[in-house]
C-alpha cells in the first residue's frame, strides 16, 4: 500500500514510515500532546515504544488506552471530560 495523507478534520496520515512526520508535525500544534492509543498491540511494539519515547522529548504526553476495540462515544466523552481541563494542544491517536 501506497502512503497518503488527506487533511479534513483531523488530519490523517497513513502508511510505513508516516509516524516519523509526528516528530514535525506535533512541534507546529504546541507541547502538550494526549496520546490515544490501545493498550498491548501499543505497550508490544517496539516502533510503537520508540514513538512515545520521541514524542516526549518534545513534548509533555498524556497517554490514553482505550481497551476493547473501537472506542465508544461514551469513551470519548470520558477522555474529553478527563482531559479538558489540561487542555492538550495536539491528540494523536495511534
Amino acid at each position: 500500500m501506497n502512503p497518503f495523507s488527506f487533511a479534513s478534520t483531523p488530519h490523517i496520515h497513513f502508511g510505513s514510515g508516516e509516524r516519523h512526520k509526528l516528530l514535525t508535525l506535533v512541534p507546529a500544534f504546541g507541547n502538550k500532546v494526549l496520546l490515544v492509543t490501545g493498550s498491548q498491540s501499543f505497550d508490544q511494539s517496539d516502533c510503537c515504544q520508540a514513538l512515545h519515547q520521541e514524542l516526549s522529548s518534545l513534548a509533555t504526553v498524556r497517554r490514553i488506552e482505550m481497551k476493547g476495540g473501537e472506542p465508544s462515544p461514551q469513551m470519548v466523552d470520558s477522555a474529553v471530560a478527563n482531559h479538558r481541563a489540561w487542555m492538550p494542544d495536539v491528540v494523536v491517536a495511534i
